[in-house]
């Protein structure tokens, strides 16, 4: 299993030693969320974050918890991001929505909140690489995991060996070293990891999901 760092509570002045941590650690992804304070609550700074990291070799993956994210994924795509994930509920089309980003030939995710219902993207998995379980509410980071998001993990690991799709089943909110072993038998591929990784052992914490 994979790690993906967010970095959303870290401070600006704490990128450069916190980034360079992770690659030491051997971490090949970041995750960037991305927020307009209309879809969640809180917000965060666009562009001016993927300016101040990319000069680190990471797959970037960017979180866009936004409505009308189309226009934000086009500069950030510019700007070298490698997947991009949008939330199912914020977008009025989905395959229009994936059609668009294919043709900027980046990789793509789409994004569940805790309640929404796997049946909802069943339509779109065919088409996409990546789908993100939101295992708290999203907007904030330090919350707790919510159990009810194993289900949909074990229903979207069913449908990908029953359909031979290639999708990466990811999960981001409340992830742990105690809950790991648990995500990745049922099917987790990627865990972001937030507040949890930052401020604890980052190497061990690496290897010990590594070699889950």
């Amino acid at each position: 299993m994979i790690i993906a760092p967010s970095i959303l509570n870290l401070k600006e002045d704490e990128y450069d030693d916190k980034l360079q941590e992770f690659l030491d650690a051997g971490i090949k992804i970041l995750h960037l969320d991305i927020m307009d304070g209309k879809f969640v609550s809180n917000t965060t700074k666009d562009i001016e974050i993927m300016e101040k990291v990319r000069k680190f070799p990471f797959f970037f993956e960017v979180h866009l918890m936004m409505f009308k994210p189309l226009e934000m994924a086009y500069k950030f795509i510019d700007l070298g991001a490698n997947l991009i994930i949008f939330h199912y509920e914020a977008v009025n089309d989905v395959a229009d929505t994936i059609k668009r980003l294919k043709e900027k030939g980046c990789k793509i995710g789409i994004s569940i909140k805790p309640y929404t219902k796997i049946d909802v993207i069943k339509p779109y998995l065919k088409d996409i690489d990546s789908v993100l379980v939101m295992s708290v509410e999203p907007g904030f980071g330090g919350q707790t995991f919510i159990e009810r998001s194993i289900d949909k993990i074990e229903e979207l690991n069913k449908i990908r060996q029953q359909n031979n799709l290639n999708y990466l089943i990811e999960v981001d909110g409340g992830v742990n070293l105690s809950n790991s072993p648990l995500l990745k038998r049922r099917g987790t591929d990627v865990v972001v990891m937030g507040s949890f990784l930052i401020n604890n052992d980052v190497k061990m914490i690496a290897d010990k999901v590594k070699n889950l």
